[in-house]
């Protein structure tokens, strides 16, 4: 039998004698033996324990500690001035003594669950393992297993403290002997947290990721999914106001990774099971009666968000079906599917399966077992500014002398080398030549260039081929600045027709004259940039033509410059390619909204990428849900799966609205019938949730209850409640996954 090793013993000094008290009980006047625990003395014949060497395995001798004879002058050993010190809890000591001490009733009492100490059973099977004390550790277990199997073994344990549960866990977890005790002890735990729940999910979790105990782990998790209720949601005001908060569980930042993580998977593998593969080969009949009951348990809510055990519980048992609106089936069959579903492993959703390298992980995100992971804290990290990034310095750097190797290899511009100029400039390896009053009476940048002091030996007269101005730029920008320097009007005037614009150099156009100061250019190509990306249907072919490269160029620029209807469109540009084209990455969009500070862009591609998890549908195998391969950072990950969290929280707060005695009939049948429609699975679109979608879908729907209801017959408004949700969560998206972005303290309101 397995064992820690017992912590050292040793005699104590007079010193603090004043400050022990004697044990009401095994303080033994016949006794020659005093013991210290804590701060409690106990007295007992030391012949009870010298005789515990023979019921110890390879243990400490104990008749050892008491042999050897004392020196001359010093104070008597194992007096209640010099006792022998167990670092061990009183109760520990005081149950060694009772199990040392007790009558042959007493301990046959501990057979009936009416007479058993159990707190004192605990503390036996605690200090027999420490101590290695095999009966004794063997007796209490026994005795442990056979009541926590019992039917009524809440009842007999329902004294014990949390502490005393992890003892025996702690224990049963490192022996071979009782292999049902862990499992038994567990459910006791657990039903002590569902009751009670102040009692910390965080102290449990510390304690089975200690003993890497991956059932645990996986109940803790779970348990502390049925505990996100469902926020607060004021329908007496128009429109509803949703206040979602996190979870207050003081998890650290790996672990609330793992619980949202874990949260996304039993959403998308409860929603996948809402049509069971198991019922395609049955009788139609068959289908129709079970299919209907199999339903009931998403047709009924309660406060939890998602409680996927407690409705299969519901729907295979009666008794679990009282008061949840679920329809309990009386299928065999069925009943034995949903019971299989019950049993599965919760460890592998927030884990990932488990792998003969070590810990479980997910197969796309990879887990750091052994590092901290990045720091992340809710509302701290979101206290930053909707002000765009100052302008960056706008500078060009003249070039010195050149040899004439790289000379040979520049080539003049076919259309902006022109002989009349009297400027040429090199860009990349292209020369152009154009009057340099045109640089200089718009730029305040060229301006500087040619006015300023320059070093020694520099010729920034550029007169000649052999030494032009070099400018750091592509030649496509270049080119644009020139043409819009030298373009006549009617070009010009040209760029406000769809069919004639070049949009590409517009964005070429806006970046150099964004970088040289060109302010009438930049500010006239961004106002033809925003024209052209609206959502006018007569310009969408114009955009489609730029590049994501493009768009990158136009957003950074226009951050700079505070566009910020040009900034929504391009944004908005973006996000329609990501989510058309499943092949586009995120992760790219991601990183660069976050390098140009844009919340409202960094919300929506969160949000696009909660629009491609999917259900997997027919499926009763949770191993067959894969996370997204997105290449997220950790702390990106946690900001998406945590987002998902709250919208998911958020969507299921709106199903159920209040119901007036005052309302019409036809409101109570058409309109809230419509309403909860929002939440019928599409068996066309297997997407795992898209609010926006739905809501925009519903408020412009054309059904005929809707249209009453709008016309005033009956009062309610859905429609135009889904409208004004629709719009003021579309603008709050980012507030989702990065957090308010004012007053920390308080939860978004959407």
């Amino acid at each position: 039998m397995s064992s820690f090793c017992p912590v050292a013993q040793s005699t104590v000094t007079l010193s603090n004698s004043n400050q022990w008290n004697w044990d009401e009980r095994y303080y033994l006047e016949d006794g020659d033996c005093v013991l210290l625990a804590e701060n409690t003395l106990f007295k007992i014949p030391k012949a009870l324990l010298v005789c515990l060497e023979r019921l110890a395995s390879n243990a400490p001798a104990f008749r050892a500690k008491f042999g050897h004879p004392n020196d001359a002058g010093s104070v008597a050993r194992f007096s209640d001035e010099s006792p022998l010190e167990f670092h061990d809890s009183t109760d520990d000591i005081r149950a060694l003594c009772w199990a040392l001490t007790a009558f042959p009733a007493t301990i046959a009492a501990q057979c009936y669950p009416s007479t058993v100490q159990i707190g004192c059973i605990i503390s036996i099977f605690h200090v027999g393992h420490k101590y290695r004390l095999d009966k004794f550790e063997k007796w209490a277990g026994d005795l442990l297993t056979i009541y926590s199997a019992r039917n009524d073994c809440e009842k007999v344990f329902e004294r014990c403290t949390i502490d005393q549960l992890k003892k025996v866990l702690f224990i049963a977890s490192h022996s071979t002997s009782t292999p049902t005790l862990v499992a038994d002890i567990t459910s006791l735990w657990f039903a002590k947290l569902s009751m009670n729940p102040a009692l910390s999910t965080k102290d449990a979790l510390d304690f089975a990721e200690r003993t890497n105990n991956r059932t645990i782990q996986g109940r803790i998790y779970y348990l502390e999914v049925e505990r996100m209720l469902l926020p607060d949601c004021a329908w007496d005001s128009i429109p509803p106001i949703i206040r979602v908060t996190l979870p207050k569980n003081e998890f650290s930042d790996s672990q609330s990774l793992q619980l949202y993580r874990g949260f996304f998977l039993l959403s998308a593998y409860w929603e996948g099971l809402k049509t069971p593969g198991f019922l395609k080969d049955t009788t139609q009949g068959h289908q129709n009666t079970c299919l209907k009951n199999w339903h009931s348990m998403w047709e009924h809510r309660d406060m939890a968000v998602l409680a996927p055990l407690k409705r299969l519980r519901a729907f295979y048992s009666p008794k679990e079906a009282d008061n949840t609106g679920i329809i309990s089936s009386d299928c065999e069959f069925c009943a034995k599917h949903a019971n299989h579903l019950h049993q599965q492993l919760l460890a592998d959703f927030f884990l990932g399966p488990p792998t003969a390298s070590g810990p479980g992980h997910c197969p796309v995100l990879k887990r750091h077992h052994n590092r901290q992971v990045l720091s992340i804290v809710f509302y701290k990290e979101f206290n930053m500014s909707e002000e765009p990034p100052a302008k960056r310095p706008r500078t060009s750097t003249a070039a010195t002398s050149t040899t004439a190797s790289s000379q040979r290899d520049w080539k003049r511009d076919e259309k902006y080398y022109q002989e009349e100029g009297d400027c040429v400039i090199l860009v990349d390896k292209t020369l152009f030549k154009i009057p340099r009053i045109l640089l200089t009476r718009a730029s305040s940048v060229f301006q500087d260039m040619f006015t300023l002091p320059h070093d020694p030996g520099v010729d920034m007269e550029s007169l000649q081929d052999g030494n032009p101005l070099r400018l750091h730029d592509s030649v496509e920008d270049f080119r644009a600045l020139c043409w819009a320097l030298t373009a006549f009007p009617a070009e010009i005037s040209a760029q406000n027709d769809p069919s004639k614009v070049k949009i590409r150099r517009l964005v070429s156009l806006f970046h150099i004259a964004n970088k040289y100061q060109f302010t009438e250019f930049e500010t006239w190509a961004g106002d033809m940039l925003k024209q052209f990306s609206s959502l006018n249907i007569k310009y969408r072919p114009v955009f489609s033509q730029c590049t994501i490269e493009d768009l990158k160029r136009i957003l950074l620029v226009g951050r700079t410059t505070s566009n910020n209807q040009l900034l929504a469109n391009c944004a908005r540009k973006w996000l329609d390619r990501l989510e058309n084209d499943a092949s586009l990455s995120t992760k790219e969009a991601l990183d660069f909204a976050e390098t140009i500070s844009y919340r409202y862009f960094e919300g929506h591609i969160y949000y696009q990428e909660v629009k491609r998890m999917k259900v997997p549908l027919h499926t009763v195998d949770p191993t067959t849900i894969a996370f997204p391969q997105n290449g997220f950072s950790e702390a990106q990950t946690l900001r998406l799966y945590r987002g998902f969290w709250l919208l998911s929280a958020f969507w299921e707060s709106l199903r159920k609205p209040p119901i007036q005695q005052n309302d019409q009939q036809d409101h109570k049948t058409n309109c809230l019938q419509e309403w909860q429609g929002m939440w019928s699975r599409d068996d066309q679109n297997n997407t795992l949730l898209d609010p926006l979608k739905i809501l925009l879908t519903f408020s412009q729907s054309k059904d005929q209850a809707l249209n009453r209801s709008r016309a005033g017959v009956c009062g309610c408004k859905f429609k135009q409640h889904a409208d004004t949700i629709y719009r003021k969560l579309y603008a709050a998206m980012a507030d989702y996954f990065l957090g308010p972005l004012h007053r920390p303290s308080a939860p978004p309101n959407v």
